[in-house]
């Protein structure tokens, strides 16, 4: 069950009713993260966006490892590339 307040209608109480032994966490990185990492990539290393997600304090749940931001910052340079064709 999910309950907001009438005061304030973004802020929501969420009720889990079942068993919670059964539940599987969730592995995923949250998108909003994801594009946080797009967004630093193009003007900073993959090192120093990593250094700087993994020391805040909810570090634990925001990147699993840093083989993702690099990911992100070769995809961004990749884009970056002149082919053959625009030499």
């Amino acid at each position: 069950k999910v309950y907001t307040l009438k005061t304030d209608p973004l802020t929501i109480v969420v009720q889990y009713l079942g068993d919670v032994k059964l539940g599987v966490p969730s592995n995923k990185t949250p998108a909003a993260v994801i594009q946080e990492i797009e967004k630093r990539v193009q003007h900073e290393t993959s090192a120093q966006v990593y250094r700087d997600l993994i020391c805040t304090p909810e570090g634990v749940s925001t990147i699993h490892n840093k083989r993702q931001v690099q990911y992100r910052r070769q995809k961004q340079l990749n884009q970056l590339k002149l082919t053959h064709d625009e030499m």
